[in-house]
């Protein structure tokens, strides 16, 4: 009897447990699926951001030609 008794609590405890750890992970599974949602608005933003960039990286190659020139066309003494 004693023997069923200890199984028995060992079963329903294991079974608390078990659930306990569904629960949590359940909770995960909901934070993850959140943070996916919001990775993907911050991917948009990047891609808008890698374009802006872009260009202005391209006004930068046009404003160093630029000074390259007039650092050639400016005479070394004066």
């Amino acid at each position: 009897m004693l023997g069923w008794l200890i199984v028995s609590i060992v079963i329903i405890s294991m079974y608390v447990i078990i659930y306990k750890y569904q629960k949590r992970i359940d909770e995960l599974d909901k934070i993850v699926s959140e943070n996916r949602k919001t990775l993907k608005e911050h991917n948009k933003k990047i891609a808008e951001n890698r374009n802006y960039i872009n260009k202005n990286y391209e006004k930068l190659g046009e404003h160093h030609n630029y000074i390259e020139r007039m650092w050639v066309t400016i005479p070394k003494k004066q």
